[in-house]
């Protein structure tokens, strides 16, 4: 049994309950045996590489000028969160991986899933690296901004051990949850649950399409944030924290329908100067080999990387193929030969643990996210080849991981 892939997630509009399905499908082929559902897991993030500290605040943004796709009698509103790099000496509360309710709601969904006491994975408990609303390093200057979109009904905090390391080599990250899409907690505990109609073709156009405007609205609002102004908040967001965006070095990266959305919101917004797509395709695979709706229809002249898994490549997949056509300027398709869908999240990084603690075997691993790879080495790779893009491309620093293969990333293969 393997989890979704994404080209079932295409065909087949398996959006709803994939963050469940990533842990959860561990315990399923483990047999889920009485010692198992006992058995409390505690999991945490590996920490990041960089010499800075890392910051975080949230972000309640609400589009006046735009009715909510999904829910009758309201303006669209999102959440997102703005890490930075952080003040050097400053140790405060560590901010949580998920808010109360949404952790709360997935510990539910997850044992109710699959017949587990609810509290087995405390996810309430696990805590980023990040300082809540820490005060800025405000020495630094300004910093590259990334944008960053998660896979459909996946929430904000999906790809976290990748944030904090750009982070902390720099960069100011902007993460957003696609509201209905996902589980999202508003200011006041206020929770508005996922809310979307049946799954078919339109739809799924419809939420891609919702979710460029999502990232371009949030690219509005940063420009005025920079300006000086704190449009559509009820919170204080940390101090000089606007002094620190740069927005003449934007980029994006996106997983699943996060990495469509990337490339889409890439090729329609010339403010964005560099993107990646990690493992997301790239249209509507029609079974004919057809593509719909592609992410780039004409040629985009900026650069692009495609980072994908198994047979996810410009030279298999019908939309990877058709986009990197179209892609006209530098471009690289970098691929993990034994990943799978799920190795781009977290899921890689919670892997040693759940190993570890509910005892699984190599086949069982193998089985359930497609490698039985190392996960740290995996990690180290997957942070360095996106680090190294956007330093090179956002800010024109020349590196040689990008020339080809290396015997320190042995599961990274260069597509040509």
């Amino acid at each position: 049994m393997k989890i979704t892939g994404r080209s079932q997630l295409f065909k087949k509009g398996n959006f709803s309950k994939l963050l469940i399905m990533m842990l959860s499908m561990v315990l399923l082929i483990s047999g889920c045996s009485s010692a198992s559902k006992e058995k409390s897991i505690q999991l945490s993030l590996p920490k990041p590489t960089g010499s800075y500290n890392v910051g975080i605040t949230e972000w309640h943004l609400t589009d006046n000028k735009r009715t909510d796709p999904w829910v009758k009698g309201k303006n669209r509103e999102l959440m997102v969160s703005i890490w930075y790099p952080a003040e050097n000496d400053y140790k405060g509360k560590l901010a949580p991986y998920m808010s109360k309710q949404v952790a709360k709601l997935n510990g539910e969904q997850f044992a109710s899933t699959f017949q587990l006491n609810p509290t087995q994975i405390n996810w309430d408990s696990i805590k980023t690296h990040a300082w809540a609303n820490a005060p800025v390093e405000s020495q630094l200057g300004p910093r590259p901004v990334i944008l960053y979109s998660p896979g459909g009904s996946l929430p904000r905090t999906m790809s976290t051990f990748l944030v904090e390391e750009l982070v902390s080599q720099g960069y100011v990250v902007v993460t957003v949850d696609h509201t209905y899409e996902t589980a999202v907690e508003f200011p006041k505990n206020r929770l508005e649950k996922v809310s979307l109609p049946k799954f078919s073709k339109d739809r799924l156009k419809k939420s891609l399409q919702v979710r460029e405007m999502d990232i371009r609205f949030v690219l509005d609002q940063l420009t005025l944030l920079k300006e000086g102004q704190h449009p559509n908040v009820e919170q204080k967001l940390p101090h000089e924290l606007h002094q620190l965006l740069d927005l003449t070095k934007i980029g994006i990266f996106g997983h699943s329908a996060g990495g469509y959305t990337a490339a889409s919101t890439m090729y329609v917004d010339q403010r964005i100067g560099a993107g990646i797509n990690m493992d997301g395709s790239l249209g509507y695979e029609e079974k004919s080999g057809q593509v719909s709706f592609p992410a780039v229809p004409k040629e985009i002249n900026r650069p692009f990387l495609l980072l994908d898994a198994d047979n996810n490549t410009h030279l298999k997949a019908p939309s990877m193929k058709l986009i990197w056509a179209k892609l006209d300027g530098w471009k690289l398709d970098l691929n993990l030969p034994k990943g799978e869908h799920f190795t781009f999240t977290d899921y890689m990084a919670f892997l040693p643990e759940l190993e570890k603690q509910l005892d699984l075997s190599d086949q069982m691993i193998k089985q359930s996210i497609g490698t039985t790879q190392d996960s740290d080495r995996v990690i180290k790779s997957l942070r360095s080849y996106i680090t190294a893009f956007f330093d090179e491309h956002l800010q024109q620093i020349p590196q040689k991981i990008l020339d080809g293969p290396s015997s320190d990333h042995p599961d990274v293969k260069f597509v040509r």
